[in-house]
């Protein structure tokens, strides 16, 4: 039942970059068949790519990157594919091989994970600034002693737990044209949007 009054209902209508189920679509190899990923294909031992073992990957998982990587701009993938946060071949260990992997081939690419232990980034060797890094929302929950340097290849903790707001500062700093991969596993599988205001997810990794 209801009281009778007038119930406000408000309608929105997407815009041009919006991104819906009808956009998700399998990768295509290269005779033009999908490309599907079998239950508990991928194991901790992974495969070695040029001389880096990859935890939790293969020849399939390796095509995926290729096709991310080919695009100029935006790219935004997510790996949800490591259930490890400590033991061996988790998902940083992941992270750093895939990071070194393609370093080889001379392409840089900057690699986050998230996880019960917060938000890291890690900057590749030799990236160069074409920004600063922006002034976050009032709401943003962040200390106020929090640093990030952008001259270092190492882990750092990104000091809050908000993805969009890291998202956007790694954008504003480097802008778009460097493709961002983000690791994690069980904090994917919840409501959490990854996306900056300019970038969205153009490709996912599964296999949980």
């Amino acid at each position: 039942e209801t009281s009778g009054e007038d119930i406000d209902f408000i309608n929105f209508s997407p815009n041009s970059n919006y991104l819906g189920v009808e956009d998700i679509v399998p990768l295509i190899d290269k005779n033009g068949k999908k490309v599907y990923l079998r239950q508990n294909e991928l194991y901790s031992v992974g495969h070695e790519f040029d001389g880096i073992r990859v935890p939790y990957a293969n020849p399939k998982v390796k095509a995926l990157y290729d096709d991310a990587l080919e695009h100029e701009k935006g790219v935004l993938l997510l790996d949800a594919s490591s259930p490890r946060i400590y033991a061996d071949n988790n998902i940083n260990q992941k992270a750093e091989r895939v990071q070194a992997l393609y370093h080889k081939e001379e392409i840089a690419l900057i690699a986050v994970t998230i996880s019960g232990r917060g938000i890291h980034v890690r900057l590749p060797p030799g990236l160069e600034a074409n920004g600063k890094i922006p002034d976050l929302p009032e709401d943003s929950k962040m200390p106020d002693d929090w640093e990030f340097s952008l001259a270092s290849s190492e882990w750092q903790k990104w000091r809050n737990n908000l993805i969009g707001d890291l998202l956007n500062c790694l954008d504003a700093v480097f802008g778009l044209s460097v493709p961002i991969f983000v690791f994690g596993y069980t904090k994917m599988r919840r409501g959490i949007s990854f996306r900056s205001d300019k970038r969205g997810v153009t490709h996912m990794l599964m296999s949980l």
